[in-house]
């Protein structure tokens, strides 16, 4: 199976001044996830992106 990598980074959102996190593959050059609630939307994510069922 290859490994992926992902890069994380957290930012201030310009209109909420809230904290986000964005999420994309490194080296794919596809939009980065914004991920307001980190646990949840990295939970939804990895269930997302799994091949294989996750038990």
């Amino acid at each position: 199976m290859a490994e992926k990598k992902f890069l994380l980074r957290e930012t201030i959102h310009p209109q909420t001044k809230q904290t986000v996190y964005l999420i994309s593959e490194v080296g794919v050059q596809a939009k980065p996830v914004v991920l307001p609630n980190l646990l949840e939307s990295l939970k939804q994510f990895v269930m997302q992106n799994a091949k294989a069922p996750q038990t």
